[in-house]
C-alpha cells in the first residue's frame, strides 16, 4: 500500500507515538522499555530512542520494534517502520496497533481510502471490544469523508451492536452525522439525542449543538428549552465562537462572523449531496433545516476574518460554485 507523503511533520509523529504508547502499555515489557515509555511521554524522545536502540542491538523484542516504529521522525520514516512491523510481525494486538497508527497517519494526510484499508487490516488483528470499536469508528469517519454515508452507517451499526463502552456515545454521534448527510433528519435527531444523553461521551457538546440547530430555531417552549440548554452548556468553553456559534433567536439565521450561502434545496438528499461536494474542497458546510419555506439551506458559517472569507470564496470561484455572502449580524 502507498505510504504517506514526506510532508508530514515530526510533531504529528511525536503526538502519534504518545497515543500508541498509552494504548499499548499492557503489551510493553518491564524494565528498560518502561523507562523508554516514561521518557517519551515526558517529551524526552532522544533518551527514549537511545534506550530502544540499545534494546534492539541486543536482539530486541516485538514491543521494542513497535516503540521504535512510532518514535521514528519524520513521519514518513515512522510510516515505513510501521508498515514493516505490521507486515512481518505475524498476527496479534501489536500488529493491530501498528496498522491502526498507520491508518491514523494516512487519515491525517486526508488519504481516506488508504486509511480505511489499514484500519480493516488492524481489525483482523484486534479482539478487545474497545479497540475494535475504536478502529471501526475511525473507519466510519473516513467513509464519511469519502462521501460514503451508507458504508459509514453499516460500520457504525456494527460498533453499536457490541457491548456498551466509553466509545458508545461517540459512535452514536457519528451515526447521527451519517444519517444527517443522507437526509434522514428525524433519525439523525434521535441519534444526536442518544449521543447527548450517553454518559461520558466526549462529543456530547457537539451533539447538543446539532440538536439546537434542529430544534432551537423554531418557536415554542421546547425550542426555548433547547436554546437554554445550549447556552448553558457552551458558556465558558475554551472554543472560539467560530467553532461554537451562539444560538440564533427564533426565526433568525444570524451567526457569528460571515456566512456563505451555497444553495437552498427542497430535498434533504439534494442538500446532503451538495454539502458532500463542498466538503471535498476541504470546507465544512452545514445544512440548515427547513422553516416556513421548507427549504434545506447549505452554508458555511462562523467565518471570523475577511482574509479567511476571501480564501473560501476564491476556492468556490475556482470550482465554479455559486454562493452568496452574508455579512455578520445580518
Amino acid at each position: 500500500m502507498p505510504l504517506p507523503d514526506k510532508q508530514f511533520s515530526a510533531t504529528v509523529t511525536i503526538l502519534l507515538a504518545a497515543v500508541v504508547l498509552l494504548t499499548a502499555g499492557a503489551a510493553l515489557a518491564q524494565g528498560p522499555l518502561d523507562v523508554a515509555r516514561a521518557r517519551m511521554l515526558a517529551g524526552h524522545t532522544g533518551e527514549a530512542r537511545r534506550i530502544v536502540a540499545a534494546e534492539l542491538s541486543a536482539g530486541g523484542s516485538e514491543a521494542a520494534r513497535l516503540i521504535n516504529a512510532v518514535l521514528a521522525a519524520p513521519a514518513d520514516s515512522a510510516a515505513s517502520l510501521l508498515e514493516q512491523f505490521a507486515r512481518h510481525s505475524g498476527r496479534g494486538p501489536n500488529t493491530g496497533q501498528a496498522a491502526e497508527r498507520m491508518g491514523d497517519l494516512l487519515f491525517s494526510a486526508r488519504r481516506w481510502e488508504n486509511a480505511v484499508e489499514w484500519w480493516e487490516f488492524a481489525l483482523k488483528n484486534l479482539t478487545a471490544t474497545p479497540a475494535v470499536q475504536r478502529v471501526t469508528i475511525k473507519s466510519a469517519r473516513a467513509e464519511l469523508e469519502r462521501g460514503r454515508a451508507k458504508q459509514a452507517l453499516s460500520k457504525l451499526e456494527s460498533a453499536l451492536a457490541a457491548e456498551e463502552t466509553p466509545l458508545t456515545g461517540e459512535a452514536r454521534f457519528w451515526q447521527a452525522m451519517a444519517l444527517e448527510r443522507r437526509g434522514k433528519t428525524r433519525e439523525a435527531a434521535e441519534a444526536y439525542l442518544a449521543a447527548y444523553t450517553t454518559a461520558g461521551n466526549r462529543l456530547s457538546l457537539a451533539a447538543l449543538y446539532r440538536l439546537n440547530n434542529f430544534y432551537g430555531s423554531a418557536g415554542g417552549r421546547n425550542a426555548a428549552d433547547w436554546r437554554t440548554r445550549w447556552q448553558n452548556a457552551s458558556a465558558g468553553t475554551v472554543f472560539a465562537s467560530r467553532y461554537l456559534p451562539a444560538a440564533a433567536a427564533p426565526g433568525s439565521a444570524t451567526h457569528a462572523g460571515w456566512t456563505v450561502q451555497l444553495g437552498a434545496f427542497s430535498s434533504g438528499k439534494r442538500a446532503a449531496a451538495h454539502a458532500s461536494r463542498i466538503r471535498k474542497l476541504g470546507l465544512s458546510p452545514v445544512i440548515e433545516q427547513p422553516r416556513g419555506d421548507k427549504l434545506y439551506r447549505v452554508h458555511l458559517e462562523g467565518i471570523a476574518s475577511e482574509k479567511e472569507l476571501k480564501r473560501i470564496t476564491a476556492k468556490l470561484k475556482k470550482n465554479k460554485l455559486e454562493y452568496h455572502v452574508i455579512k455578520p449580524g445580518k
